[in-house]
C-alpha cells in the first residue's frame, strides 16, 4: 500500500514520548520509518535525555532523529519531518497522544479505493484523565466552507495520515500562524483532494496534562485573524463566512471568562449575518441563569459528536 513516515515532534516530554513511540511499534502496519523531531534544541539537557530515550529504540523499528539547533515551534518540527520523510505518505503524532495498534492499518485501506485521496482522519478517544469520550466529525457537505468559517472537523494532527504529494501541492505548515495551524493545512488540502473519515477512535488524545496552544488565548485570536485574510477575505461569501469566525471568537472567549467580549463578538457576528438565529439564541443565553453550563454544552454538542465511554 505504500511507505509510512511517522512524524514525532517532541518538546519536554521525553516520558511522554516512550508512550507515543511504543505506540507506534505495537502498530499491525509495519512499512514505516519514524522521524523524531527533537525542538528542545541541542545539546540541553532535554534534548539528552530525549536523544537517550530514543536510542532504546534503534533496534526495534526503524528511526530518523533529527534535533533543531534551538526551539522553533512544532510547525517547524512537522516541515522538518515532512522534508526528511522517504514515505509516500506522513501519518503525525504528538508527543503525548498516542495510537491503537490497528490505526495505519485501518486508515491506508481507504487510500486503494480514491486516487484523489489526500487525506483520512480517524476519531478518537479524548483521555480527560478521569473521563473518556469517543470524539469524532463525518466530513460534512460543505466540508471545505466548514473549514473556512473555522469548524476544524478534523481536529488534531495526531489523527491524520496525509499523502505525501499534497505537501508538493499545497505547501508546508505556516510557520508565521500562532495557532490554527493544522487548520490552516487541512483547509489547503481540501481545496485540492478528496478527505475520508474513519468512524473507528483509533487515537488516544490526552487532555488532562501539559500546556496545548488551545489555551492561551491571545494567540488564537491572533491566528483567527490571520486565518481570515488567508482563506476568507478573498471569498465571494466573505461576510458569511466571517460571521462564523466571530461566533468562534466568541465561544474561545468563553472559554476564558471573558464576558465582554463574548457579547462583542456575538453583536458582530450577528449583524454580518441575522438569519442565523443561533448566534441570537447564544447570546440571549449570557443573560441566564446557569448560562456557563448551558453554553458549554451546545457548544461542544455542535463542534464534536461527543460519546462518553468507558475503556
Amino acid at each position: 500500500m505504500g511507505k509510512i513516515s511517522v512524524v514525532i515532534p517532541t518538546y519536554k516530554r521525553p516520558d511522554k514520548l516512550e508512550n507515543a513511540l511504543k505506540s507506534v511499534i505495537s502498530q499491525s502496519y509495519k512499512d514505516i520509518e519514524v522521524i523524531i523531531i527533537d525542538d528542545n534544541g541541542e545539546n540541553c539537557d532535554l534534548s539528552k535525555e530525549t536523544k537517550k530515550k530514543v536510542d532504546n529504540y534503534h533496534d526495534k523499528i526503524n528511526i530518523k532523529y533529527i534535533c533543531h539547533e534551538k526551539n522553533m515551534g512544532g510547525c517547524a518540527a512537522r516541515n522538518t519531518g515532512i522534508n526528511n520523510a522517504s514515505g509516500d505518505y506522513i501519518a503525525f503524532l504528538d508527543d503525548d497522544d498516542e495510537w491503537l495498534p490497528q490505526k495505519l492499518t485501518t486508515m491506508m485501506m481507504k487510500f486503494n479505493c480514491d486516487n484523489n485521496l489526500g487525506m483520512v482522519y480517524s476519531a478518537r478517544i479524548e483521555d480527560l484523565g478521569n473521563h473518556f469520550f469517543h470524539v469524532g466529525n463525518e466530513v460534512p457537505k460543505n466540508y471545505i466552507e466548514e473549514l473556512r468559517k473555522g469548524n476544524n472537523f478534523i481536529g488534531s494532527t495526531s489523527f491524520a495520515i496525509v499523502r505525501k504529494e499534497c505537501f508538493f501541492n499545497v505547501g508546508l505548515f505556516d510557520v508565521n500562524l500562532p495557532a490554527w495551524q493544522d487548520i490552516d493545512m487541512w483547509v489547503r488540502v481540501a481545496e485540492q483532494y478528496n478527505l475520508c473519515f474513519v468512524p473507528d477512535a483509533l487515537v488516544i488524545y490526552n487532555l488532562h496534562e501539559g500546556e496545548r496552544i488551545s489555551r492561551q488565548l491571545n494567540k488564537i485570536i491572533n491566528a483567527i485573524d490571520i486565518y481570515y485574510e488567508k482563506h476568507v477575505s478573498s471569498q465571494t461569501n466573505k461576510l458569511h463566512l466571517t460571521s462564523a469566525l466571530n461566533f468562534r471568537k466568541s465561544v474561545i472567549y468563553h472559554k476564558f471568562n471573558e464576558i465582554k467580549q463574548v457579547k462583542k463578538h456575538l453583536r458582530i457576528a450577528y449583524r454580518q449575518n441575522p438569519t442565523d438565529f443561533r448566534i441570537l439564541i447564544y447570546h440571549i443565553l449570557l443573560y441566564l441563569p446557569f448560562n456557563d453550563f448551558i453554553f458549554r454544552r451546545l457548544r461542544d454538542s455542535r463542534i464534536n459528536n461527543r460519546k462518553k465511554i468507558t475503556i
